[in-house]
C-alpha cells in the first residue's frame, strides 16, 4: 500500500499532531481571490489527485461496499457517483510522507497520497466532485533548513491550490472543506486567515470537516476561539459550520499526556461535533467503513468469508458520543461486542493510548460523515432555489 520511501501509515501519523501544532504560524500569503486566478504551479495536471477533467481521475472509480451485518450475512451496496452535483469537497489529506528534507517534494510519487485518499475522500463522490492538491507536506522525519519554516510551505501550496480552485474550477459552486491531522490543521489556517472574516467565501462554505486537529471553541461556546463567525455545526441541515473531533476508544481515554482532544494553546475547548447527533452530546450507532482487505471484519475464530468489494462496512458495530472530562473533549468509540456477533470485538486503529483511534478518525464515522455531508449539502442547494 506504501511506497519504497515510506513506513507504515500508522507510523507517520504518530508525527501528525507535532506538524499540527508546527502549522499554527499566522504568516501565509496575500488574501484569497476568485477572479480566474490560475497558479502557475496547480495549472499542472499533476499537481492534483482528483480535480475537474483529471484524466484516469481515481475519485471516479468502483468504490462499491460489502455491507457485513451483526449475524454475518453480507450484503452488496452498491456506490453511485453523483450526476451534476452541485458542491464540491476540497480535501487535505494527512500527514502520509517520510523522508529526509523537511517538505515532501513534488517528485511524481504519489502512491501514499492516493492511499489515504481513497480510505478518507473518495466515497464522498456520491454528493460531491473531490478536489484533492499535492502539496508539499511538512513530513515525518525532515530536517527544515535555516530560515525556512515547512508548516509555511505546506501552507503555502495548500492555499495556492485552493485559489486556483476557486478562480478555475468553482464557479460559484459551493464547498465542503474535508482534511485529516495535518490537512485539518492546514484548513483551519486556510478558514481562519482566509474563509472566516470574507462573507462572500463564507456564503458558499457548505460546511468544514476539520477532523483529527483541534478547531478551538471558548467555554460553553460554539464560535469565538480558532473562528469568530464560523460556528460549530449544531444539525444536519445546518450550513458554513465546523464539524471536527478526536476518537478514542471507550475503553482508553485520553491520558493525561494526550495530544489530542484539547488545545495546544489560546485556551477554551477542543470542538466535539458527533456527525450522527450534532445537535448534542446523544450515544449514537455508526456505520464505519473500511478498505475490503480490512483485518478486523470478523472474530479471529470465525472463518473469513471473502470480500470483494473495494468497501467493507460493519453497520452497527460501535456506537459512539462526545464526551467532556477534565480538559478533554473527545468521540468516544464503543465497539459493541456480542458473543452471537461473529464480527470481531476490536476494529484496530490505536497507535497508543495517547493517540487514541487517531489512524482510523475517519473510518470509524465515514458512513456517517457522508450523510451529514449530504444533508448539509442539500441545504445549501435547497437555500438557493435548488441551484
Amino acid at each position: 500500500m506504501m511506497s519504497p520511501r515510506r513506513p507504515t501509515f500508522a507510523a507517520l501519523l504518530l508525527a501528525s499532531a507535532l506538524v499540527a501544532a508546527a502549522c499554527s504560524d499566522d504568516s501565509g500569503p496575500a488574501p484569497l481571490g476568485t477572479g480566474g486566478y490560475s497558479s502557475p504551479v496547480y495549472a499542472d495536471a499533476d499537481k492534483w489527485l482528483c480535480r475537474p477533467g483529471l484524466p484516469d481521475s481515481p475519485c471516479e472509480k468502483d468504490f462499491d461496499a460489502t455491507l457485513v451485518t451483526a449475524s454475518g450475512e453480507q450484503i452488496f451496496e452498491p456506490w453511485i457517483a453523483a450526476e451534476e452535483p452541485a458542491v464540491d469537497c476540497f480535501y487535505v489529506y494527512p500527514t502520509i510522507n517520510y523522508g529526509s528534507e523537511a517538505n515532501a517534494p513534488f517528485d511524481g510519487n504519489y502512491a501514499a497520497e492516493l492511499s489515504i485518499l481513497n480510505l478518507q475522500a473518495v466515497r464522498f463522490g456520491s454528493l460531491c466532485r473531490v478536489i484533492a492538491p499535492v502539496y508539499r507536506q511538512f513530513q515525518f522525519g525532515g530536517q527544515p533548513e535555516p530560515g525556512v519554516n515547512p508548516a509555511d510551505v505546506a501552507y503555502g501550496d495548500v492555499a495556492d491550490a485552493f485559489r486556483h480552485y476557486l478562480g478555475q474550477y468553482n464557479g460559484g459552486r459551493g464547498f465542503i472543506l474535508m482534511g485529516h491531522s495535518q490537512g485539518s490543521s492546514l484548513l483551519n489556517r486556510l478558514m481562519r486567515e482566509e474563509i472566516d472574516g470574507n462573507p462572500e467565501l463564507r456564503s458558499r462554505l457548505v460546511s468544514a470537516l476539520v477532523i483529527g486537529s483541534t478547531v478551538r471553541v471558548p467555554e460553553g461556546a460554539d464560535v469565538g476561539g480558532d473562528f469568530q463567525e464560523i460556528p460549530a455545526c449544531r444539525s444536519k441541515t445546518q450550513t458554513g459550520c465546523v464539524v471536527s473531533f478526536a476518537s478514542f476508544e471507550a475503553s482508553s481515554p485520553p491520558p493525561p499526556t494526550s495530544f489530542f482532544a484539547r488545545p495546544r494553546s489560546g485556551g477554551g475547548r477542543a470542538l466535539c461535533v458527533n456527525p450522527a447527533a450534532p445537535e448534542g452530546d446523544a450515544t449514537t450507532v455508526m456505520h464505519p467503513y473500511f478498505q475490503g482487505d480490512f483485518q478486523h471484519v470478523y472474530a479471529p475464530e470465525v472463518p473469513a468469508p471473502a470480500i470483494t468489494t473495494p468497501f467493507v462496512g460493519l453497520p452497527g458495530l460501535t456506537s459512539a458520543r462526545c464526551v467532556r472530562s477534565g480538559e478533554f473533549d473527545w468521540l468516544e468509540v464503543t465497539v459493541n461486542a456480542d458473543p452471537s456477533d461473529p464480527r470481531a470485538d476490536e476494529i484496530g486503529g490505536q497507535i497508543s493510548p495517547d493517540w487514541g483511534l487517531h489512524a482510523i478518525d475517519y473510518q470509524v464515522a465515514y458512513g456517517e460523515l457522508v450523510a451529514l455531508a449530504q444533508s448539509q449539502a442539500d441545504a445549501w442547494v435547497a437555500a438557493r432555489g435548488g441551484r
